[in-house]
């Protein structure tokens, strides 16, 4: 449980040389949508996290600020980076130190790297609450390769005992007092150069950080090999889908049997309060038409932005010509300009259909995660 005010500082104005191309990966688009907005996606699912700070570059503050906008991130706001990665942070720091937007300044603050999309809201509450408990934790994993040192020509010098050693992860968390000290307190070197916040934590705040092992998945985007792994995550993570069922009905049983022939985790759950984070990216609802308004506005509060929700309307009859009008009047709410956040499709179907045929466009609809499609009614 985090009992104590919690913030975050996502610093986002890097160039990406190593990327190499044009466009830096942190707005490289995964699976239709900026690579940042998973990182924010992340931090603003965890409800306990009262703002996040993102850090841009000045030419990337109006570009950033509509994205935001239209993906539904209310509390995140966007401050202007500096020349490097700790110039970038320390601004974030003191966007908070400065009572952003009438907040106090937080107990801890998390600082993460924007282009390490994939955290599990367990790690940063570890995390928090170990920098809440120390004044500074980070987390780290163990090495996978062996660390050597080569001399002045070129030669083996000495390697490193591995299980000694650990590699520095994101996020780090720290009590606001020792980062926003070590920060005033830093030299030029440090910030031009330094790559390590917890180390400049334990030399000008006098901390001793803590570290956190964890076994997740926090690896970086560095590369662009590294952006179609991060696209295959997505889709994997987007194949995990929850049922929902608000009516009594014969098929869900063998529905949901057909789905897990293509989608990789699929359970049904009676309550949207019981989803697991796991099934935040799509959700299937079996309903009456007339209730998509009222069971999209309840499944919104359950989904990440971005995600995708399909109804599914079974029916004894055809729908009629008044009722045909009015199913896509109200699907022009989640077209276009007027989508709320996530993909909204519908499937109508006669109870009398073929629950393969069925189960293949909606396995379709969710792996192809497709947004110029919401909005849109397909009828088998």
């Amino acid at each position: 449980m985090v009992d104590f005010s919690v913030c975050a500082v996502l610093p986002a104005g890097g160039s990406g040389q190593r990327m190499a191309m044009p466009t830096p990966k942190q707005y490289c688009s995964v699976q239709g949508r900026e690579l940042f907005l998973y990182t924010v996606d992340a931090f603003e699912s965890a409800s306990w996290i009262e703002k996040v700070v993102l850090v841009v570059s000045q030419d990337r503050i109006d570009f950033v600020k509509t994205l935001l906008e239209e993906n539904g991130h209310k509390r995140t706001v966007v401050v202007e980076g500096g020349s490097s990665r700790h110039h970038s942070i320390r601004k974030g720091v003191n966007a908070l130190a400065s009572k952003l937007n009438g907040q106090q300044t937080p107990d801890v603050v998390l600082i993460h790297d924007v282009v390490r999309p994939f955290l599990q809201e367990e790690i940063l509450r570890e995390v928090a609450v170990a920098a809440r408990d120390h004044g500074a934790a980070g987390a780290i994993k163990p090495l996978v390769s062996t660390v050597v040192a080569r001399d002045a020509d070129g030669f083996l010098e000495c390697s490193l005992d591995r299980s000694k050693y650990r590699a520095s992860e994101m996020p780090q968390g720290f009590r606001f007092d020792v980062i926003h000290t070590a920060y005033k307190k830093c030299n030029d070197h440090d910030m031009e150069y330094g790559t390590e916040c917890l180390h400049l934590a334990q030399k000008y705040s006098g901390v001793t950080p803590i570290l956190v092992e964890t076994s997740y998945d926090l690896w970086k985007v560095t590369y662009p090999k590294d952006l179609y792994a991060a696209e295959g995550i997505i889709k994997s993570r987007m194949k995990s889908t929850a049922i929902i069922s608000t009516e009594d009905t014969d098929v869900l049983s063998e529905l949901t049997s057909l789905l897990k022939l293509d989608l990789s985790q699929v359970e049904v759950f009676n309550e949207l309060s019981t989803i697991p984070e796991l099934f935040q990216d799509s959700i299937i609802a079996l309903s009456s038409y007339k209730n998509i308004p009222t069971v999209t506005e309840r499944c919104r509060k359950y989904l990440r932005p971005g995600a995708i929700l399909v109804h599914v309307c079974f029916l004894n009859n055809q729908l009629d010509s008044n009722d045909s009008v009015d199913l896509l009047r109200m699907m022009e709410l989640f077209r276009g300009e007027n989508q709320p956040c996530i993909i909204v499709n519908v499937v109508v179907c006669k109870k009398s259909s073929c629950l393969q045929n069925v189960a293949k466009v909606l396995s379709s609809l969710i792996i192809d995660h497709r947004v110029e499609y919401s909005g849109q009614v397909f009828f088998c």
